[in-house]
């Protein structure tokens, strides 16, 4: 998605309703005068223009000239990033892992308590990020960081709720040249964040590689290996 940089330098919010369809004007109307409070996340990256310049639109190899495409390969600064948002509450969201027992679950607490708090939603959203020394390991492009979950619940004013994020295995997995799905021994990182400030990053340790799934040899291409 390209941008208008220009406009976003001067506005303090934009509003994306994409194709609204029939209720959009209803919801529309609802939250520009502050009815409601249930804003979304951006679902896609917003790019400079300067990026139709950098890369060929014709070329859609996700790492093409160093610059790559989608939040997951992207290195250059977005306009908008994947998964912002804004919202009139200003929501205090801390994570913590429960005990040793649970090191791949976590708990975090959201309160919708400041001055002034406005009921609405907000939204957690869990990134996989693998370690830089599996990414010199591996022979195959590794992204920057992929979306594994989000949750979004609605904290009235003054209150506060807890949201369980609960970590499997392959979640931590990466597709290598194959198209097998590898959890590869190493350092990972889970990420939570509320689209806008990362919360929460935690280290996670696997002691040996592991293939979760295989492509079927029906489905291999003869170039694959």
């Amino acid at each position: 998605m390209l941008s208008i940089e220009r406009l976003a330098v001067k506005a303090p919010a934009i509003i994306e309703a994409f194709y609204p369809a029939m209720r959009g004007a209803e919801a529309i109307f609802l939250h520009v005068f502050g009815l409601a409070n249930r804003w979304g996340r951006l679902p896609v990256t917003v790019y400079p223009s300067s990026f139709a310049e950098s890369v060929s639109m014709y070329d859609f190899n996700m790492t093409v000239g160093g610059v790559g495409r989608t939040y997951r390969y992207y290195t250059q600064p977005p306009v908008f990033a994947f998964g912002s948002g804004l919202s009139y509450s200003r929501m205090n969201v801390s994570c913590h892992s429960p005990g040793p027992d649970a090191s791949w679950s976590f708990l975090c607490r959201v309160s919708n308590t400041d001055a002034g708090a406005v009921s609405g939603d907000v939204v957690i959203q869990v990134y996989h990020r693998a370690s830089a020394a599996i990414r010199q390991e591996v022979d195959h492009p590794v992204p920057w960081r992929s979306l594994r979950d989000f949750d979004r619940a609605f904290v009235s004013a003054g209150e506060s709720t807890v949201m369980l994020v609960e970590v499997p295995l392959e979640w931590l997995a990466l597709t290598n040249r194959a198209g097998e799905l590898v959890v590869y021994a190493g350092t990972h990182f889970v990420e939570i964040t509320d689209g806008n400030e990362q919360i929460a990053s935690f280290e996670l340790q696997v002691k040996e590689s592991k293939v979760l799934e295989s492509m079927p040899e029906s489905m291999v291409w003869p170039w694959a290996n």
